[in-house]
């Protein structure tokens, strides 16, 4: 059996985190909100430069219907979000929603010429 240092294993653990992450499409502000912490936390863990407790790590990979070792286990396939529990399937969902909703208004600000950027002298030009 190959032995790892923890230095290896934390890396390990927050490459796999984000990859889950990034499987669902989830952004790393709302996966911090659904965990009651901040996204720079979140950051620390998935660049290995924070050492979360077993606690911790049950309760991302609860996020994914899974053990957190098979979390930090690179061979364990990734489930599809239809297999994951219901509040992470919503999270992602209203994400997807906001989303959407952001690009509608974009589309609509361009088509009625009302852009973000129409202040200060592009204000003053068009009026």
């Amino acid at each position: 059996m190959k032995k790892h240092s923890v230095e290896q294993l934390k890396k390990q653990f927050g490459i796999r985190l984000r990859s889950y992450r990034m499987a669902i499409g989830l952004p790393l502000n709302y996966f911090a909100e659904m965990h009651h912490t901040t996204p720079s936390y979140l950051s620390r863990i998935e660049s290995g430069r924070h050492n979360p407790s077993l606690e911790t790590m049950q309760q991302y990979a609860d996020t994914f219907g899974i053990a957190f070792y098979e979390l930090a286990n690179p061979d364990f396939p990734i489930p599809p979000l239809s297999s994951m529990p219901l509040p992470t399937r919503r999270a992602v969902e209203r994400f997807r929603k906001e989303q959407q909703q952001k690009e509608a208004e974009r589309e609509h600000l361009k088509e009625t010429g009302s852009g973000v950027y129409a202040t200060g002298l592009a204000r003053t030009l068009r009026s």
